[in-house]
């Protein structure tokens, strides 16, 4: 991966990060008419080459502890983009690529991911879905959504890989991992492991 960074920042120069208004407004102008937008998902396809390593060529993850990107919510993944390009969010190859994207390559990419189709996952210790439903009722759903598929700046959950989902929820009790405090974090931290697994073990069954 460091390899396939070095070649980016060679082939494209840094740029500097968008106003977030502006990228939404580009987005609902995109979103218009389906011949603008069918050239947006065809243009962030080719952009999204070196996102496609990781996050697999149609958004579905080709590791385990990676989230899928497919059918992500188009503004939350624009947020994203902008927080990992002003470090805001912490990964050293995230930041590299994010700071590489132009403001329309953002919204073009998002575009892309938001129009694949999320593949079944395999079900995180199936015995804990019942239990993990009622747990997600309870703590999740005004947020995420009754179908976890979140809305606008609140991310997709509903069938992310189990591992990923138990990493990432663990991480906001981890010291090893800075945070920007947010509601989520909150949350997140209330939670022991056998929660994390509940919660897990249904996001993975849902489709």
């Amino acid at each position: 991966m460091t390899k396939i960074i070095l070649l980016a920042v060679l082939l494209f120069p840094s740029i500097s990060l968008a106003n977030e208004h502006d990228l939404l407004a580009m987005l609902k102008q995109k979103q218009s008419n389906s011949a603008s937008l069918q050239k947006a998902i065809k243009a962030g396809s080719d952009r999204a080459m070196l996102c496609k390593f990781c996050h697999g060529k149609d958004g579905n993850s080709v590791k385990p502890t990676i989230p899928n990107l497919a059918a992500q919510n188009t503004t939350y993944l624009i947020r994203q983009f902008e927080l990992f390009a002003s470090k805001q969010r912490k990964n050293k190859t995230m930041n590299e690529l994010a700071r590489l994207l132009k403001p329309e390559e953002k919204v073009n990419v998002a575009l892309f991911f938001n129009a694949q189709k999320v593949r079944p996952q395999t079900i995180y210790r199936p015995q804990l879905v019942a239990a993990g439903k009622k747990l997600f009722e309870l703590k999740c759903f005004f947020c995420h959504g009754k179908q976890a598929y979140g809305k606008e700046t609140f991310p997709r959950i509903a069938s992310q890989p189990g591992e990923y989902i138990v990493k990432t929820l663990s991480s906001y009790s981890s010291n090893l991992v800075k945070r920007a405090e947010t509601d989520m974090s909150r949350v997140a931290r209330a939670l022991n492991r056998d929660e994390i697994e509940k919660l897990a073990a249904y996001l993975t069954s849902l489709r």
